[in-house]
């Protein structure tokens, strides 16, 4: 692609955004282009007074007038700044890239061959370098997708682009529509940073790394302690969890933990939740779970009575501080624990 390179400017207005002057900033969470209303990471301008929430790719605030691309040959693609066509009548393209609707007020359009290319695609770097892993730009992918398992994904004619890599004679391919689709998938479904399980009503977010919170999951006490037993907060469990038998949630998805100053008992959050859940669906009601532990071999039977009687304390403990009632819940059922 033919282009030339605009400096970057800070505190400057954008006529799509007359209220407040725009700040040049680079985010690690993604944000929704409100010019051409396509996903983008990183570089970025945005309103300085937060609330608004407006963000513009660099290359659609301030956007090379035409270009060209070396996958459609002898094509010369215009700006085009406007919603509606000539007739009055709302517009229909699809992105010769990705095969998307391009349906942002802002995309190039070839007059000459009814093309069109969504800016973020036309701007798309010809490599892409992660660590040892190159990927390379290619019109067509010459193997299957990792993600969709098609080799060829088109929408009414239009052929999604891709990204190859070659590791150790394999290779590895992954359209531009499905990179967009994941990343949308990632970017609506908000999990929660500390047990790893889905956000479903009110939340925390960090507009700046993307990081997303349980109000109960950010209220979280660093200190538990009961009879003696006192646990700790650890964003990453030191041991295999006494739940699942797990040191990595099979889910793949991250979760915090309890950890005891003895070191016998380490509990995830997320594992904590499940037991919980487990119980009010069979049970219709929301009492205390049975306590179920996970034994693992290797573990003598001194040793191994000793973490169980500590992993009972420790449940209702941590049950009331993921319930946000870290009293009137643990004391309820405490009592009823250390009887049995």
């Amino acid at each position: 692609m033919s282009r030339a390179t605009g400096s970057v400017e800070c505190n400057t207005r954008h006529f799509l955004h007359k209220k407040h002057p725009l700040k040049f900033e680079k985010r690690k969470a993604p944000f929704k282009c409100d010019g051409c209303e396509d996903l983008g990471f990183d570089s970025c301008y945005t309103c300085v007074v937060e609330s608004c929430d407006f963000h513009l790719h660099t290359h659609c605030f301030k956007p090379d007038r035409s270009l060209t691309h070396r996958f459609i040959e002898g094509c010369s693609f215009e700006w085009v700044d406007s919603e509606i066509t000539r007739d009055g009548k709302l517009r229909k393209h699809f992105c010769d890239a990705c095969g998307e609707d391009a349906k942002g007020r802002f995309f190039y359009h070839s007059k000459s061959r009814c093309k069109d290319l969504h800016p973020s695609c036309a701007n798309l770097p010809e490599f892409l370098v992660y660590g040892e892993l190159q990927m390379e730009l290619k019109k067509e992918i010459p193997c299957k997708c990792k993600r969709c398992g098609l080799q060829k994904r088109e929408r009414e004619g239009t052929l999604s682009w891709g990204y190859v890599a070659t590791s150790n004679k394999k290779t590895v391919a992954l359209h531009i529509s499905c990179m967009k689709d994941q990343r949308r998938k990632d970017w609506w479904n908000d999990y929660c940073d500390a047990c790893g399980k889905l956000a479903k009503g009110f939340f925390y977010h960090c507009y700046g790394c993307g990081n997303d919170l349980h109000p109960t999951c950010a209220n979280l006490p660093r200190f538990l302690s009961y009879e003696g037993l006192k646990l700790e907060l650890k964003k990453k469990i030191p041991f295999n969890c006494c739940k699942c038998g797990w040191m990595n949630r099979k889910s793949g998805k991250g979760s915090w933990c309890y950890v005891s100053s003895c070191k016998t008992v380490a509990v995830h959050i997320s594992c904590m939740k499940d037991m919980l859940q487990d119980n009010f669906l069979e049970n219709k009601r929301m009492a205390m779970p049975e306590v179920v532990f996970t034994e693992k071999k290797g573990r003598s039977e001194g040793n191994l009575a000793k973490i169980k009687k500590a992993f009972k304390i420790a449940v209702p403990v941590v049950l009331a501080a993921v319930l946000g009632d870290p009293v009137t819940f643990a004391v309820s059922v405490i009592a009823g624990l250390l009887s049995t």
